[in-house]
């Protein structure tokens, strides 16, 4: 999922049953940010870990370009 804003692009990947490290992994794997590592906006990646047991979101971190965490919570 690409979400763009006048400030930021957003790259998701969710995982259901999967870690947030795997999300992460994937994005940078398959090279899904590089179409926006150009633009004049600020690039953040979005790793989230749905359950499928709780049928919700149970962890979710954001990451710079860089990979540098910039924020994560955990509900468990």
């Amino acid at each position: 999922v690409v979400i763009k804003t006048k400030t930021h692009v957003f790259v998701l990947e969710l995982k259901v049953d999967d870690s947030v490290e795997n999300a992460l992994a994937q994005i940078d794997d398959k090279g899904y940010a590089i179409p926006y590592e150009t633009e004049d906006r600020t690039l953040v990646k979005c790793g989230v870990s749905i359950s499928s047991e709780a049928r919700n979101i149970i962890h979710w971190r954001i990451t710079d370009a860089d990979g540098n965490i910039i924020d994560e919570q955990q509900f468990r």
